[in-house]
């Protein structure tokens, strides 16, 4: 034996498992940590619960924007269309303006010279 081991002594009354006052405070001690166990289980279910939501909401947010995409993509095919049209017929209104104006001038230019002669002839 050492000297070491001859100076370990084991003293009862110093002992914690032996105290009935510690037993008592682990018991409340236990009760405390199950309840915070189970509130923190509560609020993992309760925010699990909100993220299922949560996520269904931005589903539902996803479905909406792809048919609003295809409904604008629609749209923009029929708008395109749609302006091949008008400038197709904007061309055409164009040549028919001109034709109209090119025969108004001429007839015009006629009686234009018509009118001068008339009044030369009246002034003389």
């Amino acid at each position: 034996m050492t000297i070491q081991d001859s100076q370990i002594k084991v003293n009862k009354e110093d002992s914690n498992y032996l105290d009935k006052r510690q037993q008592t405070g682990g018991l409340f001690l236990g009760f405390v940590f199950v309840l915070m166990l189970s509130s923190i289980m509560a609020l993992a279910l309760w925010v699990n619960q909100i993220s299922t939501s949560s996520q269904e909401l931005v589903n539902s947010y996803e479905d909406r924007i792809a048919l609003l995409e295809e409904q604008l993509s629609i749209v923009d095919s029929v708008n395109a269309d749609s302006m091949t049209g008008v400038a197709s017929q904007l061309q055409f209104l164009d040549k028919e303006i001109r034709k109209l104006w090119d025969l108004s001038n001429k007839r015009n230019k006629v009686k234009i010279e018509e009118t001068i002669k008339y009044d030369s002839v009246v002034k003389k």
